[in-house]
Parts: C-alpha cells; structure tokens; sequence
C-alpha cells in the first residue's frame, strides 16, 4: 500500500531511517546529561565526553540503514530480524574476529576472493545486469591472481589490514578510552550510511516496478 502513494522511494526509505534515528535520539539526548551531573559533583572531560556520545549516534545510523536495508531484501519479519542480529553482531565483534585471520598471503588471497565474490552479489542483486557483474568478477579476480603471482610480499597482512579499515566500533573505543578523535571513522559512518541507504532505495524501486 505503502508503494502505491505519492511519493518516491527514496522519501520512503529516509521517512523510515529518520523515524528510527529519532527513537534512538532519545537515549541519546538524556545519556547528555550524563557528563553534566558528573561535572556537578567531580571532574569530567567534556569535549571527549560528547564527541563519544556523538561518536556511537553515527553508529547506531549506521546499523540503523543496514538494518532497514536488511528488511528491504525480504517480506519476512522474522528472517529479517535474525539476519539483521547476526550481522551487526558480526560488526560489534569485527575487531576479534579480523585478529583471528592468518596473515599469510595465501589467507589474504582467499579471503579477498570471497570480499570480491559477496561483492559481485550485491551488484547482481541491485542491477540484475549479468554482464556487469561478470566483468566485476572476472576482472577483480585476475588483479588479485596478477598481485598475488608478481607481488607475493604485498598480500601479506594485506586481508587484516583492509578490513580492520572498516571497523565500526574501534573509532569509538579510540575516542573513548584513549581521547584519539578519528575523522576517518566518522567518514565510514556517514558513507556505510549513504550506501546502504542507496541500496536499499534501488531495492525497493526494483520491487515497485517488478
């Protein structure tokens, strides 16, 4: 019912992020307090203290559009929900999890194959275009093969370093526990948010118009 109103997807799609973001703004607004209560009866660093609450706002955006992403993929509450827990619990525990990564370059190499593979399904599954992701697929594959044979020395490490790059949560513990503010993290919140939002606007234009 809701494809058939007036409106385009992409008002759809930021009407519901913008919907949840002010639910989770709530929390937020009274944990503001928080710092100021403590300043009342002690010492408190006020500047990191806010920079970290907005630090983890941007974050919960962020889980927020994958979220919603998610549940545009299926009708299916259930199935959505489920995904969605397990994939942001994936993102909460990312930093255990790339440290358990061999850092051989055969590791890097086949761990990079599968990144490019999940990546060529999401291609196809935005742009149903064959061609496009074959391309995609074949020609990442070929660069890592070329690398790996010509340049053995720069797969080491090189799997654990790339995704340690797409941290969630490491721009928030730096913040918070050694006072280290990195505009690179709050660059991959904002764009993990606009493309996932993205996604999910040609996800649903693809159903209304299927």
């Amino acid at each position: 019912m809701l494809l058939t109103y007036p409106v385009s997807t992409t008002d759809i799609v930021l009407g519901k992020f913008f919907a949840l973001l002010t639910v989770v703004a709530i929390p937020f607004l009274i944990c503001c307090t928080c710092p100021l209560v403590i300043l009342a009866n002690g010492t408190t660093y006020l500047l990191i203290d806010y920079c970290t609450i907005i630090s983890v706002f941007l974050m919960s955006g962020t889980f927020i559009a994958i979220g919603i992403f998610i549940s545009s993929l299926t009708e299916n509450q259930v199935i959505s929900a489920v995904v969605s827990f397990l994939i942001l619990l994936v993102l909460v525990l990312w930093d255990n999890l790339v440290g358990l990564i061999p850092s051989s370059g055969a590791a890097s190499l086949v761990g990079l194959m599968v990144v490019l593979a999940v990546l060529v399904g999401i291609i196809y599954h935005v742009s149903k275009n064959t061609i496009l992701s074959l391309i995609v697929g074949v020609a990442g594959l070929a660069a890592l093969l070329i690398i790996y044979n010509l340049k053995p020395s720069w797969m080491q490490d090189l799997l654990p370093t790339v995704l340690s790059n797409f941290s969630c949560t490491a721009p928030v513990y730096n913040l918070a526990s050694n006072s280290i503010f990195n505009i690179n993290g709050i660059f991959l919140y904002v764009t993990l948010t606009a493309l996932f939002l993205f996604l999910t606007v040609q996800t649903i234009q693809k159903r209304r118009w299927s």
